[in-house]
């Protein structure tokens, strides 16, 4: 289901579509959003997705085409009712949630949104935290991921890449919003 372009919750502001990818029958390696506008309190990057490689990933997120030693990654992990955590320290992208791979069931796609608080105000560092859900032949595996980049310019360009060297898969599909 797609959030409408417009959608106002009680007490807060109002959503504005800023890009949408929908990945075609030729797979993405990367999904960018490019001139990102810092007209907006917030971001929120919602996301229906899997990974064309023949294992589960993490979706890796970079901020302004940063590709240094800039992030620092905490993960909280719920698979077939057992818990796990882990933190990464000093990565090239920050790892901000899970797909499964291209063999599992048609309908196993993973679930999810990375919200991007205050992206653009103010010279502090940027951090992005995310939760979703998937189906696997065991069950569901929900999780949460808190990434932290050490960048302090405003966020400008949003990258997910998978921590595999797999494509995202046909029909995943990731709707970048701002919120005033």
């Amino acid at each position: 289901m797609l959030i409408p372009t417009t959608l106002v919750q009680s007490g807060s502001g109002g959503y504005s579509l800023i890009a949408e990818v929908l990945v075609d029958a030729n797979g993405l390696a990367t999904v960018d959003f490019q001139n990102i506008p810092a007209a907006y309190r917030h971001l929120h990057l919602y996301f229906r997705a899997r990974s064309e490689g023949g294992s589960s990933a993490d979706i890796q997120l970079r901020f302004n085409n940063d590709s240094g030693a800039n992030y620092f990654v905490e993960v909280v992990r719920g698979v077939a009712g057992l818990a796990s955590a882990a933190t990464l320290a000093s990565q090239t992208a920050g790892n901000i949630a899970s797909v499964p791979q291209t063999s599992a069931a048609e309908t196993f796609d993973a679930h999810g949104l990375i919200k991007i608080p205050y992206y653009a105000t103010g010279t502090v560092d940027r951090v992005a935290f995310s939760e979703y859900a998937l189906s696997t032949a065991s069950g569901t595996q929900v999780g949460q991921f808190g990434a932290y980049w050490t960048g302090t310019t405003a966020v400008s360009r949003v990258q997910l890449i998978l921590s595999t060297a797999a494509d995202f898969k046909e029909g995943s599909i990731f709707s970048l919003y701002g919120i005033t």
